[in-house]
């Protein structure tokens, strides 16, 4: 009976190795086992960084067009108001950190709380990295928390 036992765990651990591999991206580690991605909340989370690239790519046509300086402020005029909203109908904005320079990790704009600890945020290199709420705070500069 113990050796059927192992035989089944075997050809069970045999069935879900196999079905990982035939879907690579479709399951996430979650503990010691595997649950498939929620389609939804993927859809969701790459409709936020396609967001926040078009908020990226307004701030870099800003800048290439002012000798390098980012806008003074969220409000700047020549940024369309569209570029500045999370892509949620909640009409929330993206924080902005005016004046940043220095380190290049630092947060130019960042998401707001709304969705969570773990939010997308734009740096001053142009890369979208997701940070946790206490090292954004952290990777501001004193004057700016």
């Amino acid at each position: 009976m113990t050796l059927w036992g192992l035989l089944f765990v075997l050809v069970l651990t045999m069935i879900s190795g196999a079905r990982k591999l035939m879907t690579p991206g479709a399951w996430e580690k979650k503990g010691a086992t595997h649950q498939l991605v929620d389609e939804d909340k993927t859809k969701k989370l790459q409709e936020r960084k396609d967001q926040l690239a078009k908020l990226k790519d307004a701030l870099w046509r800003y800048a290439d067009a002012n000798a390098g300086k980012f806008p003074p402020s969220a409000s700047e005029p020549s940024i369309a108001v569209g570029v500045w909203l999370v892509p949620y109908p909640t009409e929330a904005r993206y924080l902005y950190v005016p004046g940043v320079r220095g380190n290049d990790k630092m947060p130019l704009a960042f998401e707001p709380e709304l969705f969570g600890a773990e939010r997308l945020v734009l740096c001053v290199d142009g890369e979208i990295r997701t940070m946790a709420s206490d090292e954004i705070a952290k990777a501001l500069p004193a004057e700016k928390r």
